[in-house]
């Protein structure tokens, strides 16, 4: 029967490079929630100056041209409605809208602002989208241009840049650990 006693040196060393870690851990898990919600939220930036320069873009002649649900397939809207365009690289447009869709565009037009939604589910998956006004010269609220993303590739881009993340960390631990031991090492001798 062998016993393995560890010195006094050691002990604490084992405890002192745990409690590093558990921080490293905590701190790393924090940091990571915040890279999270900022990434996030840099992406609705760009959401959003991607849906106010579409609509900029907009000419306010051919907008006013679609009456009908014929109109749809008109020149006028085959030109500029392409508005509705996700960063997943999808480009589509989808009518008649559902009832959420239609109360999110009769509040951009009662408003005049932009409203945003952030977890839209339907068959094509879950988006985050805004919906922006576009105006005519006085200021008149013409139509609306959706613009967003699908949820699952912003969060599948997040998912592969923690991922790459915890690596890095995982291998600091590591050497950490390997430094450490070193460290005990020549301390006890």
């Amino acid at each position: 029967k062998y016993a393995y006693a560890l010195s006094g040196t050691k002990r604490l060393g084992l405890l002192i490079g745990a409690m590093l870690i558990l921080v490293a851990a905590t701190v790393s898990g924090m940091l990571l929630r915040e890279f999270r919600s900022s990434y996030k939220g840099k992406v609705e930036e760009q959401i959003e100056i991607a849906a106010y320069m579409e609509a900029e873009q907009l000419k306010n002649e051919d907008i006013s041209s679609i009456k009908t649900a014929a109109d749809y397939d008109g020149k006028a809207f085959q030109k500029e409605a392409y508005a509705v365009v996700y960063l997943d690289q999808s480009i589509g447009n989808y009518f008649p809208l559902d009832e959420v869709e239609t109360e999110e565009v009769q509040q951009v037009y009662e408003t005049g602002k932009a409203v945003w939604n952030k977890g839209k589910d339907d068959i094509a998956g879950t988006y985050t989208y805004i919906k922006v006004p576009v105006k005519n010269a006085s200021g008149e609220v013409t139509g609306v241009v959706a613009v967003g993303t699908e949820l699952i590739v912003l969060d599948q881009i997040l998912t592969d840049i923690i991922k790459s993340i915890v690596a890095v960390l995982a291998v600091l631990v590591l050497l950490f650990c390997i430094f450490f031991e070193e460290v005990l090492a020549f301390l006890e001798d």
